[in-house]
């Protein structure tokens, strides 16, 4: 009888102990899906952003507010994501960790198409890290020193790819681009550098991707400074660097700030908006676009501007307010 009680003790406890063991993979095989699908869904977003793009012109206020975002949203989801890199999810890892690459990529190809077509100061630095143990000291001593250089200068971007991996075969088209042979190399503005650099020839290089050469401004004989203080120019919806950069476009009346863009709907890709918005259309044509308008639009109070220089713009959710414009 004694024995029989110790039995049904320890298979009580086995099967306690095998419940909560369950119980902890079921919400942490969650989790871990959740992080995946969620670079599922970036990756799509991209490709509907180049779709956009291909049909319509550069919309420099959309590009860099979405830089924004999926850096954002990318930062988190790798936090995230290396929690598992260790554990029995090991297998899965990889998979997920090649989708948070592709990502980081398409966000650089943004990047680099917000820095010509659209003056951004954004200042991107590609960073080629070991997974394993060959680069431990080297490579902690740059990612202190790019950390540091983060946090003083908030412009800079860094893009982290792993060196010849055999995981992440696609990252190589990177290393291949700019002759990258070892671990613990940047590449800053198509310049390589595969050793410690001091911050200030880091700065010089990271200081020529800015300067103010705007490719869509005619006047060639127009030098601006690179002080980034952004109009938006709402004949064409496109943001200049500044005032300067905009008079030497031809723009004679201006709106401060970037210029502002509410979230698109309808398209090829069918978008939807959110439950408390619609989408208004530009046309009664098959896929047309449009933007999504809130059901709850507040009612702004008139203004008085200079000039009586006064019109009206949608705001991020889609609801029309009136703003002073500027001219040069």
């Amino acid at each position: 009888m004694g024995k029989s009680i110790y039995i049904v003790a320890l298979v009580a406890t086995i099967t306690l102990f095998s419940l909560i063991f369950f119980s902890i993979n079921s919400i942490e095989t969650q989790r871990f899906n959740s992080i995946d699908n969620d670079l599922k869904n970036m990756i799509f977003e991209y490709q509907i952003d180049q779709l956009y793009s291909d049909f319509n012109q550069t919309d420099c206020g959309y590009i860099n507010s979405s830089i924004l975002k999926k850096s954002e949203i990318l930062q988190n989801l790798n936090s995230k994501l290396e929690n598992y890199k260790d554990n029995f999810f090991k297998s899965d890892y990889y998979g997920t960790k090649k989708n948070l690459l592709l990502v980081n990529m398409f966000i650089l190809n943004l990047v680099d198409k917000s820095i010509v077509e659209c003056k951004s100061e954004i200042k991107p630095i590609l960073y080629f890290y070991s997974e394993d143990d060959s680069c431990t000291i080297e490579c902690e001593s740059l990612e202190v020193q790019l950390d540091n250089l983060k946090s003083v200068y908030p412009e800079i971007r860094i893009f982290a790819f792993p060196y010849k991996f055999k995981e992440f075969e696609f990252t190589q088209i990177l290393e291949k681009k700019y002759n990258v042979t070892k671990s613990g190399t940047l590449v800053i503005n198509g310049k390589t550098f595969d050793s410690i650099q001091t911050n200030e020839t880091l700065l010089k290089e990271l200081n020529s991707i800015n300067k103010f050469i705007d490719n869509n401004v005619n006047n060639s004989n127009c030098i601006c400074t690179m002080e980034y203080a952004p109009v938006c120019d709402l004949n064409t919806n496109k943001t200049y660097g500044n005032k300067c950069a905009a008079k030497c476009d031809g723009v004679t009346s201006y709106l401060s700030g970037e210029c502002i863009v509410p979230k698109m709907c309808g398209g090829i890709a069918g978008l939807p908006c959110d439950e408390n918005s619609y989408c208004k259309l530009d046309g009664n044509y098959p896929d047309a676009s449009g933007i999504c308008i809130s059901n709850d639009c507040p009612i702004y109070s008139s203004l008085l501007c200079k000039n009586n220089e006064i019109t009206t713009i949608y705001d991020l959710n889609g609801c029309q307010k009136p703003v002073c414009l500027e001219s040069n």
